[in-house]
């Protein structure tokens, strides 16, 4: 008996075929369902993940914005976004402190001993969107 030469390749058989065939089908049937569920090439955004629109477009909550982001806010640096930051984390209840314009009255400045005037609120109040709860009394 001879050994086989190692340049010569051995045919595939019938089976070996077959389930690469399978494999294949298989493959291209998960990735055909997958691609169906997804919505097809580009995948359309859930209703809860859409951008508001309308009146809280582009506002910023003062009760979740960072530093960062108020003090970009027209009459607001960067010590006065701080303090706001500052106070809304000593808030003790459950509720979020600023639920209008006016309760960032309530925000004093540590260095000047003055936070915000009426009318730089009345300035603020197209870039600012508040949390639709009421405070309980």
């Amino acid at each position: 008996m001879t050994e086989p030469d190692s340049t010569q390749r051995r045919a595939w058989l019938s089976v070996e075929r077959g389930a690469v065939l399978l494999l294949v089908l298989l493959t291209v049937a998960f990735a055909g369902c997958w691609w169906t569920r997804r919505g097809g090439w580009v995948r359309q955004p859930d209703a809860a993940h859409v951008a508001p629109v309308g009146d809280y477009a582009n506002k910023i909550d003062p009760n979740t914005a960072s530093w960062q982001t108020l003090s970009c806010l027209p009459g607001i640096g960067e010590k006065l976004a701080g303090d706001i930051v500052a106070y809304r984390g000593e808030w003790a209840g459950h509720l979020p402190p600023f639920t209008q314009p006016d309760d960032l009255l309530k925000v004093k400045s540590k260095g000047r001993g003055r936070g915000l005037s009426p009318r730089t609120i009345e300035q603020l109040t197209p870039f600012l969107a508040f949390p639709a709860t009421q405070r309980e009394n």
